[in-house]
């Protein structure tokens, strides 16, 4: 396993024998393939910052994102949904740049 970024409430690891990442809060640990992080990172972009911070719109600061793997249901207060953010880009920083370097 190798840490791909390890933040205040979440841990992004790289399992290469498996071909999957590992993303750890305090409470859970959920095993996602590329392809399933590539979607949380699409999910998570289109969440409105500026309608996050809004109290007309979303007055309890709480955003629920759902995982592809329809297994898990993330609540995320303001600091966890911008620790994942950070999270899931350096996560997928390196494989893409590995990737794409390569060809």
């Amino acid at each position: 396993m190798q840490t791909s970024y390890s933040g205040t409430y979440f841990c992004l690891q790289q399992d290469h024998d498996s071909r999957s990442f590992l993303l750890q809060n305090k409470k859970e640990q959920i095993r996602l393939r590329f392809c399933q992080l590539l979607a949380l990172r699409h999910k998570l972009n289109a969440i409105d910052m500026e309608a996050h911070f809004d109290l007309n719109h979303n007055p309890s600061g709480i955003e629920i994102v759902s995982l592809c793997n329809q297994q898990h249901i993330l609540l995320l207060n303001t600091l966890e949904l911008i620790d994942l953010k950070k999270a899931i880009s350096c996560g997928l920083e390196a494989p893409l740049r590995k990737w794409f370097h390569a060809a």
